[in-house]
């Protein structure tokens, strides 16, 4: 199941100040995701909704909280009591 839409792209970085560019897979490695969780943002195409969208961020740190955010969501849902 499709979670997150990731958007490849340019970031100044904090450390070095230069500018690069974030891969598709480096995101998904970066976030702490699998693969079969996202989808590749492509402005031709209509997104599904629903979904968290996210791209490169400035900082290592960044990554790290986000991912942990991400987990704690999903943890929440895990437990979150289901309709009757």
């Amino acid at each position: 199941m499709k979670k997150y839409i990731i958007h490849p792209g340019f970031v100044f970085s904090a450390s070095d100040r230069n500018k690069h560019y974030v891969g598709y897979m480096q995101l998904i490695r970066l976030y702490g995701l699998t693969p079969s969780e996202c989808v590749m943002f492509d402005p031709n195409q209509r997104m599904p909704g629903g979904l968290t969208h996210l791209g490169p961020q400035r900082r290592k740190s960044d990554y790290d909280r986000i991912a942990r955010e991400l987990s704690d969501l999903s943890d929440l849902i895990a437990v979150w009591p289901k309709e009757r």
